[in-house]
């Protein structure tokens, strides 16, 4: 299925019903897209969305109600087609249900709607999660935007808002280990290179970080705006052309937990008949 082009007078973008995952973001002056395109030896996607799990599940599964499920890292919605519902010049609805094969190692009523709407130089993606059921519906959400780079990683640093330190977080293959090293920041400002990645995403947890500017040769290049998520992940590979800013309505496994999915820290927990809504921007400079 193709792509879904949305626009103004300055940007278009595009969005694959596959995965409701951004394909490109593109200055109208001169044809810049602001999203990684793939190249295979790196990393196959651009901008998945991660639900109904952030991260890996230890031994990728866990336990509901005396059963045990399997659920392969970030969730299936990156591997799922969504629904059509609406689309306008500038923006365009998705929408994922529950289904017959979603119940099989996920067994939850849910609509997952994906928004994604251009306003002057900023990209919004909505997501709404919906739990029609009469049962709590326990679930991650997160977003993981790529951004294409023009130079070397070398060439950029992170501002993070009124930061002058992050605490990082390690994993294992995918899981959280029992290792923090605190990281100063000059100015606000993380200087990137290839060796920060070697030992996988550079994970955040509850630092209230809601506003990251990408910065190319000191010069703002982008910047992720977000709200209310506690959790954050930027990554890349080490020799790979491009950056993950990423917020987090969830977390990956640790080493100790329970596998109990409704004990599984960051889990939100949606009451019955009810609704929640994420946000995050990327505004482009």
């Amino acid at each position: 299925m193709e792509a879904i082009v949305i626009g103004n007078e300055k940007f278009k973008a595009e969005i694959s019903p596959y995965g409701a995952e951004l394909q490109q973001l593109t200055r109208l002056t001169d044809g810049k897209n602001y999203i990684w395109t793939p190249i295979e030896m790196f990393w196959n996607r651009r901008s998945p969305n991660l639900f109904p799990i952030v991260g890996r599940l230890k031994n990728n599964q866990y336990l509901y109600n005396g059963v045990t499920y399997k659920l392969d890292q970030h969730g299936f919605a990156r591997n799922s087609y969504f629904e059509l519902i609406s689309q306008k010049s500038n923006g365009v609805i998705l929408k994922l249900k529950s289904n017959s094969s979603s119940m099989i190692n996920y067994p939850f009523d849910f609509s997952l709607i994906m928004q994604f709407y251009l306003v002057d130089n900023v990209l919004n993606i909505i997501a709404l999660i919906n739990n029609p059921s009469s049962k709590i519906l326990p679930f991650s959400y997160g977003g993981h935007p790529a951004f294409a780079l023009n130079y070397p990683m070398d060439n950029y640093t992170v501002r993070v808002a009124e930061k002058k330190e992050i605490t990082r977080r390690f994993l294992n293959e995918g899981i959280r280990i029992d290792r923090l090293k605190v990281i100063p920041l000059h100015k606000n400002e993380l200087k990137l290179n290839d060796s920060l990645f070697i030992d996988d995403a550079i994970v955040l947890e509850n630092q209230n970080i809601h506003k990251v500017d990408l910065i190319e040769k000191g010069r703002p290049y982008l910047t992720l705006l977000s709200d209310g998520n506690p959790y954050y992940g930027i990554w890349s590979k080490p020799g790979a052309p491009f950056i993950c800013l990423e917020p987090w309505w969830g977390i990956a496994d640790s080493q100790d937990t329970s596998g109990e999915i409704l004990e599984k820290e960051g889990i939100n927990k949606l009451a019955s008949q009810s609704e929640v809504r994420f946000k995050y921007s990327i505004e482009i400079h």
